[in-house]
């Protein structure tokens, strides 16, 4: 579209250019017509004020999730081992039973 654009305001250009108009009866000038159409571009260039690293965001996320899922885990933990001391009768009787569950005593 943009293409077709550009190709219709130079057709259009060629043509202003193209004809010819008698300024002063006679004289045989062309016409420096106000109407014509330039074809200006300007490039606009953008900046964020802010880098923004996409890598250290992704980094920033993995570590959270990592982290939450550790703290998951170690909560779990703590629970089975104050459930193990529970059921034990205490923390000496849960070690005794945990040496004779490993040496098969």
């Amino acid at each position: 579209m943009r293409a077709k654009k550009n190709k219709q305001i130079l057709e259009y250009e060629q043509n202003i250019r193209t004809e010819e108009r008698k300024l002063i009866p006679g004289e045989n000038q062309k016409e420096n017509n106000m109407n014509e159409i330039c074809q200006a571009t300007a490039k606009v260039r953008t900046r964020s004020a802010e880098k923004v690293n996409v890598e250290m965001e992704v980094n920033k996320a993995a570590i959270a999730t990592i982290g939450i899922a550790a703290g998951i885990v170690g909560a779990w933990v703590l629970s089975a081992f104050v459930g193990g001391v529970i059921a034990s009768g205490g923390i000496l009787p849960l070690i005794m039973n945990w040496f004779h569950a490993v040496i098969g005593g």
